[in-house]
């Protein structure tokens, strides 16, 4: 599974910015302690006309959490995704399993 992929589709759901804008945007955090990914809201704030801050608040609170993601936090403009470890593990295995 494309963990990355999945994110920018249901990130996607709630901003009204371009997907390819999204995928771009999406990044891995210096610290592991901050996520497995984030998403900075400066572009989605262009579209908007809202405060990036303001704009990762309301995603994190309304989103639909995908079903990889454990938790998703707010940091000033950011949006910290981080990815639940059981199932990254099973999905993993799932494929390798597939494959042989």
């Amino acid at each position: 599974m494309d963990f990355r992929k999945a994110l920018v589709e249901a990130l996607a759901k709630e901003l009204p910015i371009p997907v390819d804008d999204i995928i771009s945007a999406i990044e891995t955090p210096p610290d592991p302690n901050m996520g497995d990914f984030a998403f900075p809201c400066f572009k989605a704030a262009k579209a908007l006309k809202t405060a990036p801050p303001l704009i990762a608040q309301n995603v994190a609170e309304k989103m639909d959490k995908p079903d990889f993601i454990s938790e998703i936090r707010c940091a000033g403009p950011y949006l910290n995704f981080f990815v639940d470890r059981k199932v990254y593990i099973s999905r993993i295995l799932e494929d390798v399993l597939a494959k042989k």
